[in-house]
């Protein structure tokens, strides 16, 4: 599997701009106001987000560790997302 610019750009975003400030936040070194923080926030006021960002987390994580295009992630992620929402119903 060749890395390409794309994914090395998804990998340098989850890592510098997401993984450090949350591991910052769960040891209490940056306040609590991360991607997660504002998420968790945004999907108690709109609960329709909750699958929206579960299928882009599945469809990423899919993309990145299979090499799969970019679409059929996120088709993938979505259809993931969907079985998950109904079977939780």
């Amino acid at each position: 599997m060749s890395l390409k610019a794309w994914d090395a750009y998804w990998i340098f975003w989850l890592v510098v701009a997401f993984l450090v400030p949350e591991l910052l936040a769960v040891f209490n070194v940056i306040p609590l106001d991360t991607f997660s923080g504002t998420t968790q926030i945004s999907e108690k006021i709109h609960p329709w987000l909750q699958p929206i960002v579960f299928a882009f987390g599945v469809g990423l994580v899919t993309h990145l560790a299979y090499g799969t295009s970019f679409f059929r992630s996120m088709l993938g992620g979505a259809i993931v997302a969907v079985g998950v929402h109904f079977l939780l119903r």
